[in-house]
């Protein structure tokens, strides 16, 4: 499979032009000199017409579906979908409204207060803020109950590992003529193993993905996938919310990683899983409790060995073992094709030698329902105040995020901050918050 993107930077660092453009590095460093804008032949991102068109075109192939390229992250790509869906739909004269689970991305609010959507809560079974998942049951009863939905919002896989059945979703949503977007920034290689089918494949109409969590590319390499009802604008939406200045660096490992799709690193990953499975067998073997299902993470609930996930980071962190993510309920570790097998038994070693100790009882605060008594724009346009988090009971929200893992909000910009809410934020270790003064 060609790299053009690649090629041509690599072709431009040694080349040793003189380099009167941005940026103001020069191309001086190891890396620097790959590190290039948007000169001539180098094509533009949001209006490609030569090697990031065809760069495109190849993850096109790929993935089965329409592909297109950030060097922002999932979080450009949730936006740029929510206004595709929003924008398609129009407003016929009333609020348009966006069906989501609890645990949505902090990137999903700040779309909220950008396109001035208001957020229908659906249920959810977890009371882990960072497994909460859904149903097709429970998203067919909201749309039942309320017609004027403009579109369903999905996380999948979730932080945890936790998969939702996104084709049962899928058919409930086209019944219905909703559009369902999917936010699988943890889920990427789906597309390119046997035992998890990916968003698009599940009939989803939009769906984003970042390449950098679950594949090997660079730290904000990712993908909008759409269908071709969306193909047209998808552009169009992600210059709106992006920058004019992609990372060519990004762009270029995009570009590799086609090449390495379309050789052999899914037969590298399906072996990676594999490992992991393992991986997940010994930690269960040594009595701990893992959640998810999803094939390169794994999420260990300590507290029945009498650890809090926090304290069992830190024992892994002593073996020189870095996890993805700790709290006080959990540790969530990313496996992939270059953690070697032996390292990753390692771990899985690690976990038999540690101690079982009294179990511990306390659990999460639950999620309820709160009142909204602001739009989430009205919120965050407001004016505010920094209070301390036992001074905010009712008061309202007005943060786009707060510092909750993983970037998932306990309170979302103007509902009112109940007991519930403080209780919640207290556990998760948040000492302030901002309200609408």
């Amino acid at each position: 499979m060609t790299t053009p993107i690649d090629d041509f930077v690599r072709a431009y660092a040694d080349s040793g032009a003189l380099r009167l453009h941005m940026p103001g590095h020069k191309g001086a460093g190891e890396t620097e000199k790959y590190d290039i804008t948007e000169i001539d032949g180098a094509d533009e991102l949001y209006f490609p017409d030569g090697m990031i068109a065809e760069s495109e075109a190849n993850a096109s192939g790929l993935f089965g579906c329409p592909t297109f390229y950030s060097t922002e992250g999932s979080s450009h790509c949730v936006r740029a979908m929510l206004y595709l869906a929003l924008s398609r739909r129009g407003n016929a004269g009333r609020r348009r409204k966006v069906a989501a689970a609890r645990n949505m991305h902090a990137s999903f609010v700040s779309a909220a207060a950008l396109l001035d959507f208001d957020i229908v809560t659906l249920p959810f079974s977890s009371r882990m803020l960072a497994g909460a998942n859904t149903d097709a049951r429970s998203v067919e009863a909201v749309l039942a109950a309320d017609p004027e939905i403009d579109a369903v919002f999905l996380t999948s896989p979730d932080y945890l590992g936790n998969i939702t059945a996104v084709a049962a979703v899928s058919r409930v949503c086209r019944e219905r003529g909703v559009p369902l977007l999917v936010d699988c920034a943890h889920g990427e290689y789906f597309r390119f193993v046997q035992y998890f089918p990916h968003p698009m494949d599940c009939g989803a109409d939009m769906c984003c993905g970042s390449a950098h969590k679950t594949l090997p590319a660079l730290t904000g390499a990712a993908y909008l996938h759409v269908t071709n009802e969306y193909a047209a604008g998808a552009k169009e939406a992600l210059a709106l919310f992006g920058s004019t200045s992609p990372s060519y660096l990004t762009l270029a490992s995009l570009d590799r990683l086609n090449a390495k799709l379309a050789g052999h690193w899914p037969e590298l990953c399906e072996s990676a899983v594999a490992q992991t499975l393992e991986l997940r067998w010994m930690i269960e073997l040594a009595g701990f409790e893992c959640v998810g299902t999803e094939g390169l993470k794994v999420s260990v609930a300590p507290k029945s060995m009498g650890y809090t996930g926090d304290e069992l980071a830190e024992i892994l962190r002593e073996k020189n073992i870095i996890v993805e993510f700790h709290d006080p309920d959990v540790i969530t570790m990313m496996t992939g094709v270059n953690v070697s097998e032996d390292r990753l038994l390692g771990v899985g070693e690690v976990f038999g030698t540690i101690p079982k100790r009294d179990p511990i009882s306390d659990a999460p605060p639950p999620i309820r329902p709160a009142k909204r008594v602001m739009t989430v724009r009205e919120a965050v346009f407001a004016p505010r105040e920094t209070v301390p988090v036992g001074e905010a009971a009712g008061r309202v929200c007005a943060a786009v995020a707060q510092s909750c893992p993983p970037a998932i909000p306990p309170v979302v910009c103007g509902e009112l901050i109940d007991g519930d809410a403080v209780a919640l934020m207290r556990y998760y270790g948040i000492k302030q918050v901002r309200v609408v003064k």
